[in-house]
């Protein structure tokens, strides 16, 4: 039977922000996976598992706008939220 239990994919090229964002939010009780690139988020991803994927933007190869579009492709409800900054 799949797992139902919400997951906040992390997707980031750099470690520390990977590494604070898991403690941050799985001290507060959330389960949390992380991913250095979008290739590996999206061999691992599971559509039908629910959840919130934080991403970069500026990922190096496929960035984050490639991977809301495969996520858009495979999930039509999936919402997207955007926070762009300077960097």
């Amino acid at each position: 039977m799949m797992d139902l239990t919400p997951l906040i994919y992390l997707v980031d090229d750099d470690e520390r922000v990977l590494r604070a964002l898991h403690r941050l939010l799985a001290s507060a009780g959330y389960e949390v996976a992380t991913y250095a690139n979008a290739e590996d988020f999206l061999d691992q991803h599971c559509p039908e598992r629910p959840g919130c994927a934080v991403v970069d933007l500026n990922l190096p190869g496929v960035n984050g706008f490639g991977i809301l579009s495969v996520l858009s492709y495979f999930s039509p409800v999936t919402e997207t939220f955007r926070r762009l900054s300077g960097q």
